[in-house]
This record gives structure tokens, sequence and C-alpha cells, in this order.
């Protein structure tokens, strides 16, 4: 139990880090900077893809998927809570 407490607490940080780091992307499009922008999106496309997973199967879970409405997941079903 303490794991998938300890689980929960990371995919809420690395929600938050992923949101970040398209604030940082909409920033460098607005400066310009389109080079950094893509370098900065496919690092967040990179972060979200390698440890945005389910903490029972382990399978990579939609970072649109809205855990607020729908708290399974949908490779094994089991409940995921935020």
């Amino acid at each position: 139990m303490k794991y998938f407490k300890e689980f929960r607490k990371n995919l809420i940080l690395i929600k938050r880090i992923s949101t970040i780091l398209i604030i940082i992307d909409v920033l460098f499009i607005i400066f310009g900077k389109i080079g950094i922008a893509l370098t900065v999106a496919i690092i967040d496309l990179l972060f979200e893809w390698k440890f945005y997973r389910c903490p029972y199967c382990k399978n990579g879970l939609d970072p649109r998927q809205n855990f607020d409405k729908d708290q399974y997941c949908p490779h094994c079903g089991d409940k995921i809570e935020l």
C-alpha cells in the first residue's frame, strides 16, 4: 500500500512538471525560439512516455485522461486515485 501512495504522489508530480514544461514551451514559441520550443516539447513527450504509467500493470497512461472523472486504468481496469 505504501508503494501505491508513493506512486500516486509521483503521478501528480509528473503531471505538474509536464504542465510547467508546456508553459515554458509556449513562452519560447511566443518569443520566437522555435528550435528550443521543439526541444522542450520533445523532452516533455519523452518524460510523460517514460514516467506516466499505471502503478499496477506498468502500461503508459494517456496524459489527456482526466482522473477526476475516470479513475480506472484503460489497460488493466484497476482504480487509480490521484
